[in-house]
């Protein structure tokens, strides 16, 4: 997958035939066709390589018994930071999503659901717990946090001009999800960090 991942993020799909794929990997066109059976099933798996098993481990994340805060922290840190990793393919996935069929679209749309479902289900728990203020909308906030995770792989030149590395993001944003979060204006602590009182 890693060599279709280069040749689709350098050319373009469109302009990658199945010829150039074969020739990259020393492959006849024929023996390439054993494995797949059009170019957009290559496609196909190196989307579906985005996520891989990071839906079942946030799961289980979520399932612990740890208090809502200390879960939704573990999350954002894993996710976010699996995000990181994926980057090119992240950004491949946005600007080719067009070329994916049908059902392949609706599977990396039910998988991005199922995480962005995680994040609301722990915020609903921890606002019902009075650990995360009450009127947060808990669907908005799932969302915005599914697309915080991409933001690496679309504005890395932003963190080029801001001198500022992709793990830079991770503990900022966990700061400011939980400053939104804020029950009686004071921020959840996060585990190993301290929240300064207002004054």
């Amino acid at each position: 997958m890693s060599e279709a991942t280069r040749l689709f993020h350098g050319r373009g799909y469109e302009a990658t035939s199945v010829n150039d794929l074969a020739a990259s990997l020393d492959m006849s066109v024929g023996g390439l066709y054993r494995y797949i059976d059009t170019k957009s099933d290559l496609l196909v798996m190196v989307c579906e390589e985005i996520y891989g098993d990071l839906p079942a481990r946030l799961a289980a994340i979520a399932d612990q018994p740890a208090a809502s805060t200390q879960r939704l922290v573990t999350l954002l840190d894993k996710y976010i930071r699996s995000c990181i990793a994926s980057r090119p393919l992240i950004l491949l996935m946005y600007r080719e999503y067009r070329h994916l069929p049908d059902p392949a679209r609706a599977r990396f749309q039910e998988r991005e659901e199922a995480i962005a479902a995680l994040f609301q289900r722990v915020v609903d728990e921890g606002i019902a717990a009075g650990d995360f203020a009450r009127g947060v909308d808990s669907w908005a906030l799932a969302h915005d946090i599914v697309l915080i995770g991409h933001l690496p792989a679309l504005k890395s030149w932003a963190f080029k001009a801001g001198g500022r590395k992709p793990a830079d993001l991770v503990d900022q944003q966990i700061h400011l999800i939980l400053e939104s979060l804020a029950a009686g204006g004071r921020a959840p602590s996060a585990p190993g960090t301290v929240t300064s009182t207002p004054a």
